[in-house]
This record gives C-alpha cells, structure tokens and sequence, in this order.
C-alpha cells in the first residue's frame, strides 16, 4: 500500500466540511471568489488522492463526486461585464445544492470508514526508517548492492512497524550478500555458494596472514573486525538468529550491521 498523509487527508476533509456548512440553503447562486474556489479544488482533489491510498471506496466515492461537481459544474457568467460578479465562479442552484450535500456528507462516510478499519501510527523515532528515499543504510551502500535494496528497505519498514525478528531477517540476507562480496575480494573460492560463517572462518587466516603494516590491511581487519560485532548482536555461535527479537536486540543488530557495511564498501 501507498503510504498516506494523513495530516493532508484530515485538514482537506476539514476544509471541505466547514465550506459546506457555509452554504446557504436559499434558492439562489453561489458566488466564489478565484481564490476559494481553488481551495476547494486543491481540498476535493487532496482528499480524492489521499482516500484512494488507503481505500476507503464509499468515501472516495463521495469525494470524487464532490470534485466532479466544483470541477464540472460552474456557470459562465452571462451579466453586464462592468460588475464585479464577472471575477467570480458561480454555481446555478441545483449545483450548490449537491455542493453542500456531498461536502458536508464527506466527514461521516470518512468517520464510519475509519470505524471499521485498524490505522497503525508510527513513533517519531522509528519514522525515518519508513519508506526512506534511499535504503536505510544510505546511498552508497544501496548502489554497491543493489540486489539487496528490497531487504534493506523491508529492514527498515519491518524496524519501524515494530516487526523486531522480520527486520532482523531481511538485516540477515543483506549481511550474507555482503559477506560473500567480501570472501569474493579476499579469494575466498566459491563465495558466492557458501554461509557467512563458512566464510568467516575462511578470511580469518588470510587476513592474519597479510602484512599488517599495510593500511589496507587494516581495513581489512576493522572490517572483520565490524563483522565479529555482527555476529555479538545476533548472540549466536553459528550465525543462525534465534526465535525472536526485542527492540533493543533489534536495533544493536541493526547498528552492527550498518557498521559493518560503511567499512565494506571502501574496500569492494
């Protein structure tokens, strides 16, 4: 699902509702000004886009019926051209009537939708890791695995929501494509085919048997190094996660990993 704005849902269906209200019920027309006009333009249209997002079908009904009324059924104005009513847009009795029906109507059929539907909110903290422009570990890391994007951008919405031990899943897969990357770069033969704790235990006497005056050994080592805290965080021998996680395991696997991955990237 699209995510919403449900700040932008909740002040058009306001504005919308409060127009309404403000509508005589007499017979004559109804005189706007440019300017109001394309306010309820800009509020039909919000509430249309935003409604749709989240599917609530009889109140986007309702909306688009509303948008279609300020959109199709003005009048042209036919007076004396020397009066100010001439800058205004009018709508002929009959569409003022259905103006201040469907506008006043949007706010209930919204309300009883949103009755029978679960909304889930997320904390201030854990909102930049939904649906970020970039995956959650930045840029450069997205672009070095690409193949990884999806698990990265799951990574964080699953952290966001709450979802701690899918989070840590999808943290997973990114960490073994990763790790195969960096066996790869090392010589470790048939990377590509084995677990990272295979691997792990495979660059451990390589790296040991480099230089290590070398400064690029020693990013080879702070990255092993990054990796090693990888395998704290998910508290297991063997590189398997247990059952489930709490917040706070997920979130030190979470660093772990993004720690690892900022070092990687140099040397790849």
């Amino acid at each position: 699902m699209e995510s919403f704005d449900a700040g932008s849902l909740l002040g058009a269906v306001a504005g919308l509702a409060n127009f309404g209200q403000s509508i005589s019920n007499d017979q004559g027309k109804l005189w706007l000004p440019m300017q109001n006009y394309r306010m309820i333009q800009d509020s039909a249209a919000k509430a249309c886009d935003e409604l749709a997002k989240i599917g609530l079908g009889t109140s986007l009904k309702t909306a688009a019926t509303l948008k279609q009324i300020i959109n199709e059924e003005t009048e042209p104005y036919t007076g004396p051209q020397n009066t100010p009513y001439r800058d205004l847009v009018q709508f002929g009795p009959l569409a003022k009537r259905r103006l201040k029906r469907y506008a006043e109507d949007l706010t209930p059929r919204v309300r009883d939708e949103l009755h029978a539907r679960i909304v889930l909110t997320i904390p201030i903290e854990g909102a930049r890791y939904y649906e970020p422009p970039f995956p959650i570990f930045g840029k450069d890391v997205a672009d070095k695995f690409p193949n990884q994007t999806n698990d990265m951008f799951e990574a964080g919405n699953c952290f966001a929501t709450g979802r701690n031990t899918a989070c840590v899943f999808h943290l997973m897969r990114v960490t073994e494509a990763a790790v195969q990357a960096f066996g790869a770069k090392l010589g470790v033969n048939l990377a590509h085919e084995l677990n990272w704790q295979e691997i792990l235990n495979r660059l451990n006497p390589i790296i040991k048997a480099m230089d290590h005056r070398l400064p690029l050994t020693t990013q080879y080592a702070s990255i092993q190094s990054h990796l090693y805290n990888v395998k704290v965080a998910w508290r297991n021998e063997v590189m398997h996660p247990k059952a489930t996680y709490t917040e706070d395991e997920t979130r030190d696997v979470l660093n772990a990993v993004q720690g690892f991955l900022s070092h990687l990237i140099n040397v790849i």
